[in-house]
């Protein structure tokens, strides 16, 4: 995996979690709805831990691969 490729693979992650937290902003259902492999939840808080553990991996690839997102 390239360095562009990493940049991507966050930015689809980043991009799936803002995602998730406008359809939660509707409501538990809404995500159901919208997505097809993302699993259902039972409540506004399981998703919210869902959500907050894609984010927990975006920081994690990001503090990983730190010298990638250093400006020179």
């Amino acid at each position: 995996m390239t360095n562009d490729d990493l940049g991507t693979v966050i930015t689809y992650l980043e991009n799936y979690a803002s995602d998730l937290g406008f359809q939660l902003s509707h409501g538990t259902e809404f995500i159901s709805y919208c997505t097809d492999a993302t699993p259902e939840f039972a409540d506004d808080e399981q998703a919210e831990a869902y959500i907050a553990r894609v984010e927990s991996l975006i920081a994690e690839l990001k503090a990983t691969h730190s010298s990638y997102f250093e400006n020179p």
